[in-house]
């Protein structure tokens, strides 16, 4: 398999100026830059720039994946709307890391290296980008599915206890969900830790909102209006949602019982992958007991049926005809089965120079000598 690296930043907040583009076009001559985005992939060799340094100074998003399984996403938040204690107790080494600037604060989140899609996926940053504008309204969900992911692969101890449970684990988001699918992470675990979560508070209405909007100093009014008219309504947009759930103090991290473990934790993700493989299966079987519902009483033309696909000599037919067989088998056990059984025997006498139909019966264990 040839190799393959694929690296995107976004600016969100404020667009690249000329000369920002420039520097950065000096660090690659190949990557597509434009004022919001950088954007390169390789397929040999690797991106000669630091991203953790090019966050600090230009970029509020970045993602990362390589054909590999490795994957990265950081996120670079203004101090004023996320502080680093209130993101602390979602660290996990290696795997959720917390970087601290003068003005801002960096998020990364990385997978396992010895993971990988089952086929590969050419991700798109702008499907992650919204978890930025979360995070600034005070959502904390994609910092506990971090920690989670790390659970999931067996990096935190047993013993560890879970930090703040977010609200609406029961409920994610779309660029929620596709986090969830870059990091690996197994849905059974998320529904085990949505246990103990509590839903998502109604949205205020618009009476609360302008009462608190009336209260606001008129200073502060004026600046996120300037700040809007000059292009940054998104991130003051977040800050001011933020500010009000401080104000109204309906936190998302409400929690629902006590903390648990890392290791509760992944057993009540075993215990609900059983619960879902046993409702799969059971779904499975309602579904086929409809089928064979529709088809009884119809054995004769059935029969008649497979006659006619052995007597083509095609393996397509023969195909068809081993799925009309156990179909029959199926309907027969609510009997003796002896009928088809001696139906069956008769079958393969009628046909047992056609090599290729008695080795598709002995292949779907259907043959009867």
């Amino acid at each position: 398999m040839s190799e393959h690296q694929h690296y995107e930043f976004l600016a969100i907040d404020k667009a690249l100026s000329k000369s920002d583009m420039e520097e950065l076009r000096n660090l690659s001559s190949r990557a597509e830059i434009t004022s919001r985005r950088l954007f390169n992939e390789y397929q040999y060799g690797s991106f000669r720039g630091s991203p953790e340094a090019l966050m600090a100074k230009y970029f509020d998003f970045f993602m990362y994946f390589a054909n590999w399984g490795t994957h990265r996403i950081m996120i670079r938040l203004p101090l004023a709307c996320l502080e680093p204690k209130a993101a602390q107790p979602y660290r996990v080494p290696g795997r959720l890391e917390l970087t601290r600037g003068s003005d801002h604060l960096l998020l990364e989140f990385c997978s396992g290296e010895d993971q990988c899609d089952d086929e590969w996926i050419a991700w798109d940053a702008d499907d992650f980008a919204p978890l930025r504008n979360e995070l600034l309204s005070g959502d904390l969900r994609c910092l506990y599915l971090g920690w989670l992911a790390a659970v999931s692969n067996g990096e935190v101890a047993d013993e560890a206890l879970e930090p703040p449970v977010p609200a609406g684990l029961a409920d994610l988001s779309e660029s929620l969900t596709h986090f969830t699918n870059f990091l690996y992470l197994e849905t059974a675990l998320i529904e085990a830790a949505a246990q103990r979560s509590a839903d998502l508070p109604k949205p205020p209405s618009s009476a609360d909102l302008s009462r608190w909007v009336a209260a606001l100093p008129e200073k502060l009014k004026q600046e996120w209006i300037l700040g809007m008219m000059q292009g940054d309504g998104d991130r003051l947009g977040a800050a001011a949602k933020s500010l009000f759930r401080q104000s109204i103090r309906k936190p998302l991290e409400k929690e629902v019982g006590a903390r648990r473990t890392a290791q509760e934790l992944r057993l009540a993700r075993d215990v609900r992958q059983q619960e879902k493989e046993r409702e799969r299966t059971e779904r499975i079987t309602a579904a086929r007991q409809v089928q064979l519902s529709a088809l009884r009483g119809k054995e004769p033309q059935l029969w008649k049926k497979v006659e006619e696909l052995a007597a083509t000599k095609l393996p397509k037919s023969y195909k068809e005809a081993m799925a009309i067989l156990k179909d029959l088998q199926d309907l027969s056990r609510s009997g003796s089965g002896a009928e088809f059984k001696q139906a069956l025997r008769q079958l393969q006498i009628r046909h047992r120079s056609k090599s290729s139909f008695m080795r598709q019966l002995r292949d779907h264990g259907l043959a009867t000598d």
